[in-house]
């Protein structure tokens, strides 16, 4: 069947095209690099200046290092204590141990309290004290005792 451009609609532009017809593409044309390369000259540019692709270097960041001094803890106890009195020296609490409920009255020095703590140890504060292993990197333990005090109200008397 072949169709003709009397036979073909106002839009159509060509004529006495077989239906069965295979349609080849041209191959395309390489052109030589020089040649490339001098189109590539005559390409007129923008006027916006190039901009740097060098990386700048944000030291707004920094990365924070961790102590590598202590791997893990092991706790052995743990009681909740409250402050009875305090000394110049030392503070007195009474301790229940959180497994057993027992209960003890507990004498402690004041240097083992932390600096940023030592506001909070008056009488009615509230803390945590935990016995365990400090496990090093190398496997060596050492015992530690460690007083947290709780930031949230007092009991009353």
């Amino acid at each position: 069947m072949t169709v003709t451009a009397a036979e073909s609609s106002p839009g159509d532009s060509f004529t006495d095209v077989t239906v069965n017809e295979v349609t080849r593409i041209p191959e395309p044309t390489v052109l030589p690099s020089s040649t490339l390369a001098k189109l590539n000259e005559e390409t007129p540019t923008t006027d916006r200046p190039q901009e740097s692709t060098k990386r700048v270097r944000n030291n707004s960041f920094r990365r924070i290092e961790r102590r590598r001094d202590s791997k893990q803890f092991i706790p052995l106890a743990r009681w909740e204590g409250t402050v009875i009195e305090r000394y110049e020296t030392y503070f007195v609490a009474e301790v229940i141990d959180l497994n057993t409920d027992e209960s003890a009255t507990a004498e402690f020095e004041i240097g083992e309290v932390t600096p940023g703590d030592l506001h909070l140890c008056e009488p009615g504060a509230l803390f945590y004290w935990t016995i365990g292993y400090d496990v090093k990197e190398g496997g060596q333990r050492s015992r530690t005792s460690v007083l947290h005090f709780r930031r949230l109200g007092r009991i009353a008397d």
